[in-house]
């Protein structure tokens, strides 16, 4: 007896419990209804429908969970039935690699089942498929079931729909993504500009272009994509709007800097730039200690560690721990062959960092590698700049050394005999056999052409050395040296043209003696 009386008045308290319980669900349902007719009152004006976050807000919490909505015998189950289809139609979950992976098994084993279907009904054991038709066929495919795969390893289910147009429009093997040519521009801009004002067929676009193009690619190569550069005045609407809205709507506040700008340009532009509290400077010991006791919390994560460090960005942060204060960092000069190994790889990979420092066997990071290779190549121009300097040197040395050697045709007569007289270092007459001809010579030319002026030398006595005039000519050659050694230079006379007939049969004949 006294059991069942125990067993009433639990009874009653539960009873009490939940009919205060449906109370206070009563008094939350007509709360919720009240502000979803406020909701749905129209207001004058145009309503800003972004949405704001604000710091240290919590997200709303209900007192049910919201899949027991979703259930067929809740009495919401159509209003939640709804939101969940337009939730899905407007909210995009961005597929992870983990569902691209799965996605791509799960067409094949489609292709799989499909060709081992045809193969049964026709009686054969074997097909003959290349593997890359497993991927490239899309007729017959089952995409609820390559659905099922895919949202096994996802987190937001994924319809058939959504997979098909994922694969068809963005995954497929055949899809042309590579650029553009100049006869593919033309041709696309004459399929776009043919449909004049009207609206343009993209999807019709693409078959006619028959590159294998998408359509959405097809359109963001013909519509030109506004850039957004940033000045004065964009900085500023940058700073006002971070003011009102803060740092954590950067959707709100791209709308509010430029209809170009977006949200990750505007992100990235103050805090790397505008924030007044950004710091540039060096790093004190107090930001290293926080750096490593945030690497050893976060891993490196550089964005969550940058938030441990006011003033510094999740770029300095990396930068700091890779060039300074990682343990495992190689600090010793770079040898030879470490800059033989780093030449070769950047041969091969250009200025990849990530892949350039895979490559390397001597544990250096991405900035190492990218201060050594600036040096390397600022040393070589240096080199080359070097080099070129050397040979335009020895090239300007060659050529004047050739102009400061004598030219031995300004002193030479006909056929090589000097008509000048040679002295010696002691300026001394030199009377050579060559000089005395040039002045036979010359003293025959001169009778012949009616000169009648004393030569310096006489035809008869030309052999003859030790004669009188001889020695006035060594003697007067002997004084010009020595002036002209003095100081005294006389000028050089021009040679005078000697005008030659053609001897005629009236021209008499020349009895001029020969030397």
């Amino acid at each position: 007896m006294a059991l069942l009386q125990k067993s009433i008045q639990s009874n009653k308290q539960h009873q009490q419990m939940l009919a205060s319980y449906t109370e206070r669900l009563e008094t939350e349902l007509s709360q919720i209804e009240s502000l979803l007719e406020l909701a749905e009152h129209e207001e004058d004006g145009e309503a800003d429908a972004a949405i704001i976050d604000i710091p240290g807000s919590k997200r709303a919490a209900s007192l049910i969970p919201s899949n027991l909505f979703l259930q067929p015998e809740s009495p919401f189950y159509e209003d939640a039935s709804r939101r969940s289809r337009y939730l899905r139609a407007t909210v995009i979950h961005t597929m992870k690699q983990k569902e691209l992976d799965a996605l791509t098994e799960g067409v094949k084993e489609a292709n799989h089942r499909r060709l081992a279907f045809e193969a049964k009904r026709n009686g054969k054991l074997f097909w003959d498929i290349e593997s890359d038709d497993l991927l490239t066929n899309i007729e017959g495919l089952d995409w609820e079931r390559i659905a099922e795969k895919v949202s096994d390893v996802s987190v937001t289910p994924r319809t058939a729909k959504e997979c098909e147009t994922k694969w068809l429009g963005d995954r497929h093997p055949k899809i042309n993504r590579g650029t553009w040519s100049s006869e593919e521009t033309a041709q696309l801009t004459e399929l776009a500009r043919s449909y004049g004002e009207n609206r343009v067929n993209w999807k019709e676009v693409a078959q006619k272009l028959d590159t294998n193009r998408t359509p959405m690619d097809c359109m963001r190569h013909f519509v030109p994509k506004p850039h957004h550069y940033w000045d004065i005045d964009s900085d500023d609407n940058l700073r006002k709007a971070v003011k009102v809205y803060g740092k954590d709507n950067w959707n709100v506040v791209a709308r509010h800097v430029s209809p170009n700008a977006t949200a990750q340009q505007c992100q990235n532009r103050y805090l790397k730039s505008l924030d007044p509290n950004l710091r540039k400077g060096a790093w004190s010991d107090e930001e290293d200690n926080r750096l490593r006791s945030a690497v050893e919390i976060y891993g490196l994560s550089w964005v969550d560690i940058a938030v441990a460090i006011p003033g510094r960005t999740n770029e300095q942060c990396r930068d700091r721990w890779l060039s300074k204060l990682d343990p495992s960092l190689n600090k010793d000069a770079w040898t030879q062959e470490e800059d033989e190994e780093l030449n070769a790889a950047f041969l091969e990979v250009g200025k990849k960092w990530p892949e350039l420092t895979k490559r390397l066997t001597h544990g250096r990071t991405d900035l190492q590698v990218r201060k050594r290779v600036d040096y390397l190549l600022k040393q070589r121009a240096a080199e080359e700049k070097q080099m070129a300097a050397e040979k335009r040197q020895e090239k300007q040395r060659a050529r004047e050394e050739s102009q400061r050697m004598p030219v031995q045709q300004d002193n030479m007569g006909v056929g090589g005999i000097t008509s000048q007289p040679l002295t010696n270092s002691e300026g001394v007459l030199i009377l050579t056999p060559s000089f005395v001809v040039a002045e036979a010579i010359a003293l025959v030319t001169r009778q012949h052409i009616g000169q009648t002026s004393t030569p310096a030398v006489q035809v008869e006595q030309a052999t003859t050395p030790h004669t009188e005039q001889t020695s006035a000519t060594h003697n007067e050659s002997i004084a010009t040296a020595q002036t002209e050694q003095a100081g005294t230079i006389r000028p050089r006379p021009k040679p005078r043209r000697i005008r030659t007939t053609r001897a005629g049969p009236a021209d008499p004949p020349d009895e001029t003696p020969h030397a």
